[in-house]
């Protein structure tokens, strides 16, 4: 059974005032930093708490976590410099399509 006292009290209880965003400071703000720079500041701070979190609860030592770490960023780099490779290379290969397109057919600036 439901207490309808306590449901009156919760929907008449003070509300908290919602403050604009204008008005609110972040702590990134103080930084004087841009939105793109706080964002991934606020990223890597985020992850960092995590691992460290997870290598509480795991019992991983710091040396393991940092081997982890080091072997991710590794990973990534890895990732994005063959992505890079293969825009390139895929660019390069339209280019000499096109030309090779362009080449063979005859101008019709001849009379």
């Amino acid at each position: 059974m439901v207490n309808s006292g306590a449901v009156v009290a919760i929907l008449t209880a003070k509300q908290p005032l919602i403050i604009s965003t204008a008005v609110q400071i972040l702590i990134f703000s103080l930084l004087n930093v841009r939105k793109k720079t706080a964002a991934i500041i606020a990223g890597l701070a985020i992850g960092a708490t995590c691992l460290w979190a997870i290598s509480a609860w795991q019992n991983i030592s710091r040396e393991e976590l940092i081997d982890i770490l080091l072997a991710s960023l590794l990973m990534l780099g890895g990732v994005m410099v063959t992505a890079l490779l293969a825009v390139a290379g895929l660019k390069l290969v339209v280019r000499l399509i096109s030309r090779m397109l362009s080449a063979n057919q005859p101008s019709s600036d001849q009379d």
